[in-house]
């Protein structure tokens, strides 16, 4: 009998720790795509400036019908996903992915990670409304009406809900999946608690998603958002503050080299102002080209970042920045344009070429703003050519590292709350 009883005792505990686990494999989660998951409204795509005219433009930066219409180049590293997240909410105890890449890229100097990869943050302490939502009720409109019925009931408890610094609600990391292929497969997290929680993951910066699934243990759901926290402002219904901050610039602004998408600083500066971010920044071709001012201009916006310096030589900045900073400053006079200068280079320590050169540059485009400040009171001036990274802060003395990336982002959260406030 006490064999019997100890052998019982010993299968509960086993059958009690594999409910707790949960699926734990991929083989094992129930997969969705993330396409059904926003046209049935249990999901937000964020950070896209436009949505794609056709599927194969879905995951895309740029809409299809700029191809064409920019140069071949920037096209192409429009179908980069940088800077595109997803929101959603879920009480997983385990959560996964399937994605197809575009090309399956990889460089030598950034990790697969950041180039191929996807992470995930879940909304600090956030605590579901009281009066809680159906979740199968939370489709299309019905999902509006839901959001709309949650009213001040949607609150954050906790110290650690907010950012000391920032005064907005804090995004914890909560892992990343790894690349093992253009079809790749992986688990995020694992053994968690099964709580009702906001995401949010990013996609790949240096590469594009042709498909995406989202996988989730057989007893949980994925649901929509249940708080407004960086959902866009179409979706919230809220008023031009709500809009989100544009980035153009570089391979930097586009996440070069950082570990992971969500270490990108556009990324860290959403988080931190609990602002959607658009992220068009263009490895090797941030040159102020007449057709994306034309494009960036027609992007509504709460802000708008220039950061495109190291892509522009001494003759494109003096031939092209008039009519590339007039274009944007003009459509939009209430709004904050940023003009950013260079940061400082390591090699400048060591090269006196090198830093007469950026110093000439970055004294043109301070002439530029000042001459065209005069008219277009909504223009503003970020210098960070000083001591803002250190020697420490590059992978190959110009791309960033996740360190470099979270000195930078720091300055630029200064500057957006001070002229967006």
């Amino acid at each position: 009998m006490k064999k019997f009883l100890k052998l019982a005792a010993v299968c509960a505990a086993f059958l009690m720790t594999a409910q707790y686990a949960g699926a734990q494999k991929v083989s094992e989660l129930e997969f969705t795509n993330v396409k059904d998951l926003i046209t049935q409204g249990r999901a937000v795509m964020i950070g896209q400036a436009e949505k794609g005219t056709a599927d194969s433009a879905y995951y895309y930066r740029l809409p299809n019908r700029m191809k064409g219409v920019v140069r071949k180049e920037l096209w192409d590293l429009g179908k980069n996903s940088a800077g595109i997240a997803i929101r959603f909410s879920s009480n997983a105890k385990c959560i996964g992915l399937k994605w197809t890449l575009i090309n399956n890229f990889s460089m030598a100097h950034m990790a697969g990670t950041g180039i191929r990869g996807l992470d995930i943050y879940t909304l600090a302490d956030y605590a579901s409304p009281s009066d809680g939502i159906d979740k199968s009720a939370n489709t299309g409109e019905k999902f509006k009406e839901a959001f709309k019925s949650l009213g001040k009931d949607a609150k954050r408890v906790g110290k650690k809900a907010v950012n000391t610094v920032t005064g907005k609600s804090s995004w914890i990391y909560v892992g990343v999946v790894f690349p093992n292929g253009k079809n790749s497969s992986s688990v995020f997290v694992r053994k968690m608690d099964g709580k009702q929680r906001e995401y949010l993951m990013y996609l790949p910066l240096y590469d594009g998603i042709e498909s995406l699934e989202i996988g989730v243990d057989s007893s949980a759901q994925i649901a929509a958002p249940q708080s407004a926290d960086l959902l866009p402002s179409n979706v919230q219904g809220q008023s031009g503050k709500k809009l989100p901050i544009v980035f153009y610039g570089t391979s930097v602004t586009q996440g070069g080299c950082a570990t992971r998408p969500g270490m990108a600083y556009p990324a860290i500066v959403e988080r931190a102002l609990g602002r959607e971010t658009i992220n068009l920044g263009f490895s090797g071709n941030g040159r102020m080209d007449k057709s994306m001012a034309n494009f960036v201009t027609k992007i509504p916006a709460s802000a708008y970042v220039i950061d495109c310096l190291a892509n522009c030589d001494y003759n494109m900045v003096r031939d092209s920045s008039d009519y590339f900073i007039t274009k944007i400053a003009a459509a939009h006079p209430n709004v904050p344009v940023i003009m950013v200068t260079n940061y400082k280079y390591p090699q400048q320590n060591v090269s006196s070429s090198l830093q007469e050169e950026m110093d000439k540059e970055n004294a043109l485009w301070k002439s530029i703003f000042e001459r065209l400040a005069k008219k277009y009171t909504n223009l503003h001036y970020l210098d960070i050519s000083g001591n803002v990274i250190d020697n420490e802060d590059t992978v190959d003395g110009t791309h960033l590292t996740d360190r470099g990336f979270t000195h930078i982002a720091q300055e630029f959260i200064g500057e957006l709350r001070s002229v967006m406030e």
